[in-house]
């Protein structure tokens, strides 16, 4: 039976203005094969940034719009 594990290893993220947040992740992974090799290391790289495009604290029903792009880059 195959088995992964995939963690986080960093996980972050940080407003860089009112409205606009960036974060990152970097996660871990750890393959194995019963009577095979084992593979391990640091996983893609995953950067975002979310930026709030309407404010739920500023309408009546609370409802607030963000969009969130991905960056992946990938691990050689």
């Amino acid at each position: 039976m195959f088995r992964e594990l995939d963690v986080p290893v960093v996980d972050a993220g940080f407003g860089v203005m009112r409205r606009v947040q960036f974060g990152f992740s970097v996660p871990f992974y750890h393959a194995s094969e019963p009577g095979g090799p084992v593979a391990r290391g640091l996983g893609d790289l995953y950067v975002n940034a979310k930026v709030q495009l309407r404010d739920p604290a500023a309408h009546e029903n609370g409802v607030g719009f963000a969009v969130t792009p991905v960056l992946e880059v990938l691990s050689t």
